[in-house]
C-alpha cells in the first residue's frame, strides 16, 4: 500500500502544509540540497533541532542527504557528515535516509567504461554504511539518477538502470525508486545512447523496475517535460508531463497492491512551496487514478 509523502526543505518548516498531512494522513521527507549547508548546521549543533521540530510536526519517513558539494566516496569529511545523519536518524527513529551516488560528472569529461569500476568502489561503500545504519534502525536508500543531467551536459550515472542495482544486497542498504527520474531515463534513451557509445544497452522498459520489488523501500514520484532532446524538467505533475500519464497510473497501482506500506514523496514543483497547488493537483490525480 502506498503511503504518500510530501517533501520540505528542512530549514524551513513552513514549507509543511499542516492541515493537508493531518487531513490526508500524509508523511514527511525532509530534504537539505548542499552538503556545505548540511555541514554548517551539524556543526552549529542546529540539524539535531531541525529534526525535532519537523518530527514534532508529522511523521518523518526520510530525509534525503545532500546531493551538491556531497561527493562523500571522495571526501572523509563527508563521509562523516554522512554516518552522523544516519546516527541522527536513527536518534529520532526515522526509518530512512535517501542518498544520491554523488558522482556528478560533465559530459566531456565522463568516460562511461569506467561505470563498473565505479560502481564496485561504491558497493564496497555500502557495505560499511549499511552495517552501520542497520544498527541504528535505518535502511539507506540509493536512489536511481536520470541517465543524463536536467541540462544535458552532466551524469550521476552510478545507478540508473534497474542492471545496475543487482549487486546492492548489502545489509541496511535499499532502494529508494523514482518513477520520474526511470521515466525520463526511459524517454531519453534513444537521443542519450547515440552520444555515448559505452551505452550499449537494449533500449530499457518502464516496467523493468519491477523486478528490483523485494529491494526498493520508498518512491519518489513526478512526471517531466522535455526541454530539448537532452534537457528537460523534472517534479512535473502527472496531468501534464510529458510521459504517459496510463503508464505512471498502471505503475502506482501495481505499486499500492504492495503488502505492508511503502513511502511515496510526491517530488512535485511548486510556484510557492506554501501553498502546494501543484501538490493538491497531485493528490487529485492518485485519488481519481490510483487509490
Amino acid at each position: 500500500m502506498i503511503k504518500l509523502c510530501v517533501p520540505f526543505l528542512l530549514t524551513d518548516s513552513s514549507q509543511i502544509p499542516r492541515s493537508l498531512i493531518k487531513q490526508r494522513k500524509l508523511s514527511l521527507e525532509a530534504n537539505i540540497f548542499d552538503g556545505k549547508q548540511l555541514s554548517g548546521l551539524v556543526e552549529q549543533n542546529k540539524f539535531s533541532k531541525l529534526l525535532n521540530v519537523a518530527t514534532r510536526t508529522g511523521t518523518v519517513r526520510a530525509f534525503h542527504f545532500p546531493a551538491e558539494n556531497a561527493d562523500y566516496l571522495e571526501s572523509k569529511k563527508l563521509t562523516k557528515l554522512l554516518y552522523t545523519a544516519v546516527a541522527a536518524l536513527g536518534e529520532r527513529k526515522i526509518p530512512y535516509l535517501v542518498l544520491h551516488s554523488n558522482h556528478i560528472r560533465l559530459l566531456e569529461k565522463f568516460d562511461h567504461k569506467k561505470l563498473p569500476q565505479i560502481r564496485q568502489r561504491y558497493l564496497g561503500f555500502y557495505q560499511a554504511l549499511g552495517e552501520f545504519a542497520q544498527n541504528q534502525n535505518v535502511a539507506v536508500c540509493i536512489e536511481n539518477l536520470p541517465i543524463v543531467g536536467n541540462q544535458g551536459n552532466d551524469f550521476d550515472s552510478v545507478f540508473v538502470f534497474p542492471d545496475d542495482f543487482k549487486n546492492l544486497t548489502q545489509a541496511g542498504i535499499k532502494i529508494a525508486w523514482d518513477l520520474g527520474h526511470w521515466a525520463y531515463s526511459c524517454g531519453a534513451f534513444g537521443s542519450v545512447s547515440k552520444q555515448i557509445e559505452a551505452l550499449s544497452k537494449n533500449h530499457p522498459a518502464f516496467f523493468d523496475f519491477l523486478q528490483l520489488k523485494k529491494n526498493i523501500a520508498h518512491f519518489h514520484f513526478s512526471s517531466f517535460k522535455k526541454l530539448t532532446s537532452l534537457k528537460c524538467a523534472e517534479g512535473i505533475i502527472p496531468q501534464v508531463g510529458d510521459f504517459s500519464e496510463n503508464m505512471l497510473a498502471k505503475a502506482c497501482r501495481i505499486i499500492h497492491e504492495w503488502p505492508g506500506g511503502i513511502g511515496m514523496t510526491l517530488e512535485i514543483q511548486e510556484k510557492n512551496y506554501r501553498e502546494r497547488i501543484n501538490l493538491a493537483k497531485t493528490l487529485e490525480w492518485f485519488d481519481s487514478k490510483v487509490f
